[in-house]
C-alpha cells in the first residue's frame, strides 16, 4: 500500500510542501495523485468542488517524482494515490500500428493525507488586562514551534493589552503552565470542565463548612452549593459556574451565618447571629465578569473562582487561621487560565525605559490613557 513522505514533516499554511511516494508496488513506475478533500476556503477545495468526479488531479508522473504545493489553509488534505505500471512498448509492424503501444496497468489505489498545522489563539483575561495564548495543532496534538524553523515560538503568550498584562505574561509560573501544553493531546489539554467544576464546588463546600482550627467560628452551611449544580453541558456550565460564584460572593461578604432552626436576629439577645468570619473579605474579588454562552468564558470564570477561593482561604484577616486545603485542577488549559489570574494579581507596575515614569504610573495606577497627538 502506497504511503507518502511529507517535507517538512509538520508544515503550516503558506509553507511550501513537498510530497514524495514510498512503499509502492514493485512494478509501479508511474503515479497519479488526486486531491479528494481539503479545508473549507482553500484553493484546493475549490478545485475539488469544480471537478465533476469529486477529485482533482494534482500530479501525473513517474513514481520517483514529487508533488509540490503551498497550502493556503491549515487542516487535513486528503489524496488518493493510484499506482500505475507502464509496460515496454514493442516495435510498430507498420506505419500507424497502435497494437504495440504500452498498456498501463492499475496496480493499487491508496488513500493518504497531509496534516497542515493550524495556528490558534485564545484570549486570556478581560479588558483592560488581556493577553493571547497562541498554540499550533497538528492532528490532535499541540506541538511546539520554534522561531528558527517557523518564525515564531509556541505555545506562547502574545499581544498583552496593558503594561500590567505585559508584566503578568512574564510570570514564571504562568510561562511554565503555557509550556506544559506542548506535546500533549488536545483532549488532555482540555480535560473535563465538568469534573473540575465538581472538584471546585466540593472544595468550596468543604471550606464553608469548616469550623476546625477556628477557620470559621461557625459553619456557613446555608451558602453551600448543592450537588444538582453541574457543568455537564454548556448551558449547565454557565448556570452552575455563575451560581457557585454567587454563593462564594455571599460567603466572603458576610460575618454571620443564617443557620436553622431559628433565624438569627441581631436585635434579639436570645437569638443572636452566628459569626462565621472575623471580618468580610475584600481581597478575594473576582477579576472576570462571569460565565456566558462561550466555552472560553466557562474556563475563565471557573479559573477566576478557583483563584479567588485560594485568596480567600489564605486571608487571616477574615479567618483566625488560613485554610490550607487546596483544590487540584486536572485540566492543563484551565490551569493556564488560573495561572493568568494569579499572575495578574502579582503583577507590579512596569516602567519601560522609553517612557516617562510618571506617565506610565498614571496609565497603570490612575486609569489615564495616552493621547496620541
Amino acid at each position: 500500500m502506497a504511503s507518502i513522505v511529507v517535507s517538512p514533516e509538520k508544515p503550516l499554511a503558506k509553507t511550501a510542501v513537498r510530497v514524495t511516494f514510498t512503499s509502492l508496488e514493485a512494478t509501479t513506475n508511474h503515479v497519479e495523485l488526486f486531491a479528494t478533500s481539503a479545508p473549507l476556503g482553500s484553493q484546493l477545495r475549490t478545485d475539488i468542488d469544480r471537478a465533476n468526479s469529486g477529485r482533482h488531479l494534482v500530479f501525473n508522473g513517474p513514481s520517483s517524482g514529487r508533488y509540490d504545493f503551498t497550502p493556503d489553509k491549515g487542516g487535513v488534505y486528503g489524496f488518493v494515490v493510484q499506482e500505475v505500471a507502464h509496460g515496454e512498448a514493442r516495435a510498430n509492424v507498420f506505419q500507424g500500428d497502435r497494437a504495440g503501444a504500452a498498456s498501463p496497468t492499475l496496480n493499487a489505489q491508496s488513500s493518504v493525507s497531509v496534516h497542515v498545522g493550524e495556528k490558534l489563539r485564545l484570549k486570556l483575561g478581560q479588558q483592560p488586562d488581556e493577553c493571547e495564548l497562541v498554540a499550533c495543532v497538528w492532528g490532535n496534538t499541540i506541538t511546539a514551534t520554534t522561531v528558527e524553523f517557523y518564525g515564531f515560538g509556541s505555545p506562547a503568550l502574545e499581544n498583552p493589552t496593558s503594561l500590567r498584562a505585559e508584566s503578568a505574561a512574564l510570570n514564571a509560573a504562568l510561562v511554565a503552565a503555557v509550556g506544559g501544553l506542548s506535546g500533549i493531546s488536545v483532549d488532555t489539554a482540555l480535560g473535563s470542565i465538568a469534573a473540575d467544576f465538581v472538584t471546585t464546588r466540593n472544595g468550596y463546600n468543604t471550606h464553608v463548612a469548616k469550623t476546625t482550627s477556628s477557620i470559621h467560628d461557625n459553619s456557613d452551611e446555608l451558602r453551600r452549593l448543592g450537588s444538582g449544580y453541574v457543568a455537564d453541558d454548556p448551558i449547565a456550565a454557565e448556570t452552575s459556574i455563575n451560581a457557585l460564584r454567587q454563593r462564594f460572593a455571599e460567603h466572603i461578604s458576610t460575618m454571620f451565618s443564617l443557620e436553622p432552626p431559628a433565624v438569627p436576629d441581631p436585635g434579639d439577645p436570645l437569638n443572636p447571629p452566628l459569626e462565621t468570619h472575623d471580618s468580610p473579605d475584600g481581597k478575594a474579588a473576582f477579576m472576570f465578569s462571569g460565565a456566558a454562552s462561550s466555552t472560553q468564558s466557562h474556563f475563565a470564570a471557573l479559573a477566576d473562582m478557583i483563584v479567588a477561593l485560594e485568596i480567600h482561604k489564605a486571608n487571616t484577616g477574615s479567618h483566625s487561621v488560613a485554610d490550607d486545603d487546596s483544590v487540584t485542577i486536572a485540566s492543563p488549559l484551565l490551569n493556564v487560565h488560573c495561572a493568568w489570574f494569579r499572575a495578574l494579581r502579582l503583577a507590579a507596575p512596569q516602567i519601560p525605559i522609553e517612557r516617562n515614569s510618571g506617565a506610565a504610573k498614571l496609565e497603570q495606577l490612575g486609569g489615564f490613557t495616552i493621547d496620541e497627538q
